[in-house]
């Protein structure tokens, strides 16, 4: 009975700090630099928008690049979604986005659109 009340304590804690976790994101005054990439990996959808792994150019079909959030006014993204950059077109970093997970308490990564 113990070990059944303990595994639920440490149950119940774990959702408690996993709620808790905050995020932020914060707009830059003008847009800034560009990251290149041909796809990206959605890994995250979220409600600011989707987290992503971009893919390197050396790379053969996998995604070991930066990760970014993609904010898209559609919203209509998924889980392992492979995303297009088309031709003529780049990631743009438009702000900086702060988020807890399971694994760092505190990541940091690119908000970024895809422009012209």
């Amino acid at each position: 009975m113990g070990v059944v009340l303990t595994l639920l304590g440490l149950f119940v804690l774990s959702k408690a700090i996993g709620d808790n976790a905050s995020s932020e994101l914060t707009m830059l005054e003008e847009p800034s630099g560009y990251i290149e990439t041909t796809e990206i990996e959605v890994f995250q959808v979220l409600k600011e928008g989707s987290l992503a792994r971009t893919k390197e150019k050396e790379s053969d079909g996998v995604f070991v690049g930066p990760i970014v959030l993609l904010l898209d006014e559609t919203g209509s993204h998924y889980d392992n979604e492979i995303i297009k950059i088309e031709r003529g077109k780049k990631l743009q970093q438009v702000g900086v986005y702060k988020y807890a997970s399971h694994i760092n308490p505190v990541n940091t990564v690119p908000a970024v659109r895809i422009t012209e």
